[in-house]
């Protein structure tokens, strides 16, 4: 790294850093599981940094099976923390965890509601309303960072909130997408109606199960593109029926799909889509120096566009000097 020479920030002028801080998505639920919510995100110009700040990229909420989505964690540049996005809900209890934006409600009965997001960070997820007559299981979808995740019902579905855009690195890019959540049918109806899709902004797509027949590869949820690492879509583990939710897309806080959970009597237990891992960019004008130090628990990239020098964070948590 290039050594800053003494005193060259403040004659220049207050230099101000530009920043995007995307924290990690959430998981998507296990089990007739929601989408995760989108990791919070906040981005503006920042001059009240100190000389000496810390760097964390939020981990993406790990995949689970048969509960509740785990949140993903935050990240933080200096006084700016964005809050992870919450795990998708789940059979029976439905109720889906609240973060930047909120996880897609589980589906078993009635018609409960997404969970919240936080305030200037992001939005709530979907809701959905059960079927008992065809026992038709369609649950929400994660909240994103640019509005809400779908709210479902009998042959409706949709797609994880959107992600917001950011052209910070030089390439528009969307961040922060909503996950999908699962639709679990039974294969007698004759319906084909396919899971909710991540949104752009890395949202992990919803996976489908009908029950009684593996034919089912078409009506898995795709995943969210149109950013640094699209989503996965969701995916079948088998000829049985059962199907995994897709994965948020790395670095980008994108929520993980949701999983149907369909079991016995074929043994396999799908997984939920993990959330994807958050981001911390940094950019100012070239005219001033490289940092002068960056802790060694923290991985990145420095690149150049636009007359700006541009550090991507994209792991760990450390301190940065100027």
């Amino acid at each position: 790294m290039q050594a800053k020479a003494a005193n060259t920030w403040p004659p220049l002028a207050t230099p101000s850093i530009q920043y995007l801080v995307v924290a990690g998505g959430g998981a998507g639920g296990g089990r007739h599981g929601g989408g995760g919510g989108g990791g919070g995100f906040l981005t503006g110009t920042s001059t009240t940094f100190g000389a000496t700040f810390t760097v964390t990229v939020g981990a993406g909420g790990a995949a689970t099976t048969e509960v509740v989505g785990n949140n993903g964690s935050s990240s933080v540049f200096s006084s700016i923390t964005t809050v992870g996005g919450g795990g998708g809900g789940v059979y029976p209890s439905m109720t889906a965890n609240t973060g930047g934006s909120g996880g897609g409600a589980g589906s078993n009965s009635g018609s409960p509601a997404g969970a919240a997001g936080t305030s200037g960070q992001g939005f709530a997820g979907g809701g959905n309303t059960y079927d008992s007559t065809n026992d038709y299981r369609n649950t929400g979808s994660g909240g994103g960072a640019g509005g809400v995740g779908a709210t479902v019902g009998y042959l409706t579905y949709g797609s994880g909130g959107p992600g917001l855009l950011s052209s910070i690195n030089g390439t528009s890019l969307y961040w922060a997408g909503g996950g999908g959540g699962s639709l679990w049918i039974d294969s007698s109806s004759g319906l084909a109606n396919p899971a909710s899709s991540g949104s752009a902004g890395g949202g992990g797509g919803g996976a489908q199960s009908r029950i009684g027949d593996g034919n089912y590869g078409p009506y898995n949820g795709a995943g969210g593109g149109s950013a640094l690492n699209s989503g996965a879509n969701g995916v079948a583990i088998n000829g049985s029926g059962n199907a995994n939710g897709g994965n948020g897309g790395a670095n980008t806080g994108g929520g993980g799909g949701g999983c149907p959970q369909y079991y016995a009597p074929y043994g396999d237990y799908g997984v939920s889509g993990s959330g994807g891992s958050g981001i911390v960019i940094l950019s100012y004008s070239s005219i001033y120096p490289d940092l002068t130090s960056i802790a060694v628990g923290l991985t990145y990239t420095k690149t150049a566009s636009g007359g700006n020098t541009i550090y991507t964070f994209t792991a760990g948590t450390g301190t940065v000097t100027v």
